[in-house]
């Protein structure tokens, strides 16, 4: 039987089909993959964005206070954090501020304000590293050679400014960390877990 010119476009059509669904198998895993990775990366991007701005108001809050400076201070923290990051709560995030005083001495020249009150210079919330002496001794600003279970009691702290432009007599500062877990939105933010950090992390001073 001899096929005629449109026999040969139908058989070639379903040729086409075929062939396209098999392309678009093997493109539709790797489409979705490099759109979740875009997803999870930005809204990572956003939580840093959120945690910057949460550590800069709550540090600037603070200074302004006379009256119970960290406690309104991190209070000012939470609310700018919120609803997208809860950093009081026990799996989501952490709050570590403190009020130091320049003295002279080297790059690791801050003390606590009033060492014979620590609890009062130095408060913290969230659970996220188990709370208390556990959460301060997170402190990304402790001097690395204190070896003791409590570094953050002791005067020795290294903050991302240049000390030599300070006043050591009068400057006081108020610090605030906020700590927030990374998590994910899609299926393969496992895989983004990889590249990316389990815990963000930010600081402020004023």
């Amino acid at each position: 039987m001899k096929l005629n010119f449109f026999d040969h476009v139908r058989r070639g059509r379903a040729k086409s089909r075929s062939q396209a669904f098999v392309e678009f198998a093997f493109v539709l895993p790797i489409f979705l993959t490099l759109m979740c990775g875009v997803f999870d990366y930005g809204f990572m991007i956003g939580n840093s964005m959120v945690l910057a701005m949460a550590a800069r108001e709550g540090a600037n809050s603070g200074a302004r206070q006379l009256i119970q400076p960290l406690q309104r201070g991190l209070q000012a923290a939470v609310n700018v954090a919120k609803p997208r990051i809860n950093l009081t709560n026990n799996l989501s995030g952490a709050i570590i501020t403190q009020v130091m005083t320049h003295v002279t001495g080297g790059n690791t020249n801050f003390i606590l304000v009033n060492p014979s009150d620590l609890d009062n210079s130095c408060l913290s919330t969230g659970l996220i590293y188990g709370g208390g002496d556990a959460l301060k001794n997170k402190s990304r600003i402790l001097d690395g050679s204190v070896a003791t279970n409590m570094p953050w009691q002791l005067p020795g702290r290294n903050l991302p400014i240049d000390v030599t432009t300070l006043d050591p007599d009068n400057q006081v500062m108020t610090v605030m960390e906020v700590f927030c877990t990374n998590r994910f939105v899609t299926p393969i933010g496992a895989l983004v877990g990889v590249v990316t950090p389990p815990i963000l992390y930010d600081i402020a001073l004023f």
